[in-house]
């Protein structure tokens, strides 16, 4: 099985954790203190404190 990324989105810091993926929206947490939601098909996305 071959894995590769559908998107990619910079951030302020490291990924801390797996991913949340509910209503077509995956939020994940950095160690920039942000929350981090991708719009899972379009991988277009936004960060809130």
């Amino acid at each position: 099985m071959c894995i590769r990324d559908r998107w990619k989105l910079a951030t302020g810091g490291e990924i801390t954790g797996s991913p949340v993926a509910t209503g077509g929206v995956v939020y994940a947490c950095s160690k920039d203190r942000c929350v981090y939601a991708l719009d899972a098909a379009k991988g277009t996305g936004h960060s809130r404190r």
